[in-house]
């Protein structure tokens, strides 16, 4: 039986930095609790304060996660979450954590902004799984999601 990765609700929190200084001591912390969901704002146009610490999180979770067959493809580096800002590549840090209440293994990638933004930016989303886990090539990247987000920060 495949392993179904489930795209966990996408999270952006706001915490620090323009984006090309990521730092992600905010996420270790949990200061910064500002939260907004890419997903329910894929497509849109939506507005920030200006200067608010910026926490983008996004990912995967898998459950039931210990009699899971298929957990390599799924802690597989092309099981993975990419962010975009400006058309640009943005750093990360994964982050993995298992809950074991509900028997699931999450798989976020973290970028921070110390500073903030400033202006108009167009934020994209990327949702990848490895292709054994859709019936693709294992081993091989398969864009499974994609959302564009246009943030005002004023």
């Amino acid at each position: 039986m495949a392993a179904v990765a489930v795209l966990f609700a996408a999270v952006m929190v706001l915490a620090t930095a323009p984006p090309a200084a990521a730092s992600n001591r905010y996420w270790a912390t949990g200061a910064g609790q500002y939260y907004l969901p890419l997903g329910a704002s894929c497509g849109e146009e939506i507005a920030y304060p200006a200067n608010t610490p910026l926490i983008i999180a996004h990912g995967w979770g898998d459950a039931p996660w210990l009699a899971d067959p298929a957990k390599g493809a799924f802690m597989a580096p092309t099981t993975t979450f990419e962010l975009q800002i400006d058309s640009v590549t943005q750093a990360s840090v994964l982050a993995v954590r298992y809950f074991p209440e509900v028997d699931t293994m999450s798989k976020f990638y973290v970028s921070e902004y110390d500073q903030g933004l400033t202006g108009t930016h167009a934020f994209l989303g990327l949702w990848y799984l490895d292709g054994a886990l859709v019936g693709g090539t294992p081993h091989e990247a398969v864009l499974v999601g994609a959302c564009p987000v246009t943030v005002t920060f004023a």
